[in-house]
C-alpha cells in the first residue's frame, strides 16, 4: 500500500471537470456576427438511475438522473424537439434504461446538463470495454498515460491497482538513482488487462479520452527515464 500511494502522489490526480477557461482579453476587437463562439462546454460519464420521457409530451426536457464517475449526482435534460438542436445522438434517449453507462456534453445548467445548442453538444452510449491491450505507459508528475499501440493515438488515463502499482514502482526503483526530483519521468511498455471507461478526462497536463483502470500486468519493462523525444510503441 506504501508504495501505490507513492506512485500515486507522483502521477497526481485527474479530474473530469475541465480546466477553467483563459481569462478574456476585453481589449481585444468583438467577434464578427457570423463567427462560433469558443465552446464552452461542459462534459460527464456516469450511470443512468432514471429515465422520465413524460415532460416531452408537453414540449419539455426529458430527464435523464445519472450517477456520474466522479462526483455528484447530475441531471442530463434533452429538448422535446431535438430537431432543432445541433447536438448528436439525442434520440438515444427513448433506449436508455437503468444501469446504462452514458457519456455527455452539453451546456451546464441549473441542476446538470443540457445537450443542444454546440455543435460539438452529444449524447451517447459509455459502454466499459474490459480486456487486454499493449501500449506505452508514461508516469510521472501529475501524469499518468497509458497510449495503446493499435495507431490511434489516443491518450488514456491510467488507474493502476496496487499490484500494478507496485510492479511499476519496482522497476522505477531500478532504473532511477532517487535524485532525479519532481521532474522524473518514467515510460514503460506495457500489456495491461482491465476496464476502459470512454469519456474525457482532465488531467493538470492533459487531456484523455478515456480511463484506463489496470488490474493485472501481463507484461511492463522500462523503455526510458526522462527521455527527450516521445517513445514509438515497440514491435510485437
Amino acid at each position: 500500500m506504501t508504495r501505490l500511494l507513492a506512485l500515486m502522489l507522483l502521477v497526481g490526480c485527474a479530474s473530469r471537470t475541465p480546466p477553467p477557461d483563459p481569462p478574456v482579453d476585453e481589449s481585444a476587437p468583438p467577434a464578427e456576427a457570423d463567427e462560433a463562439p469558443p465552446s464552452d462546454a461542459t462534459r460527464l460519464a456516469g450511470t443512468v438511475l432514471s429515465v422520465d420521457l413524460s415532460p416531452m409530451a408537453a414540449d419539455g426536457d426529458a430527464r435523464i438522473e445519472v450517477e456520474t464517475d466522479r462526483g455528484p449526482r447530475q441531471t442530463i435534460f434533452v429538448a422535446a424537439r431535438m430537431n432543432l438542436c445541433e447536438a448528436a445522438g439525442l434520440s438515444l434517449v427513448s433506449d436508455l434504461a437503468p444501469g446504462d453507462r452514458v457519456r455527455v456534453v452539453g451546456d451546464a445548467v441549473e441542476g446538470g446538463i443540457r445537450p443542444c445548442a454546440g455543435a460539438d453538444h452529444l449524447l451517447a452510449r459509455a459502454e466499459v470495454e474490459t480486456g487486454t491491450v499493449r501500449g506505452i505507459v508514461e508516469t510521472g508528475f501529475e501524469t499518468s498515460a497509458f497510449r495503446p499501440c493499435d495507431g490511434s493515438d489516443e491518450r488514456w488515463w491510467l488507474t493502476p491497482s496496487e499490484a500494478v502499482a507496485d510492479r511499476m514502482f519496482a522497476l522505477q526503483e531500478a532504473h532511477t538513482t532517487g535524485d532525479e526530483g519532481r521532474g522524473l519521468r518514467v515510460v514503460y511498455a506495457a500489456t495491461l488487462t482491465g476496464d476502459v471507461r470512454p469519456g474525457e478526462v482532465y488531467g493538470h497536463l492533459g487531456q484523455y479520452v478515456a480511463e484506463f483502470e489496470a488490474r493485472e500486468a501481463v507484461a511492463l519493462e522500462v523503455l526510458a527515464v526522462n527521455p527527450e523525444t516521445p517513445i514509438a510503441c515497440p514491435a510485437p
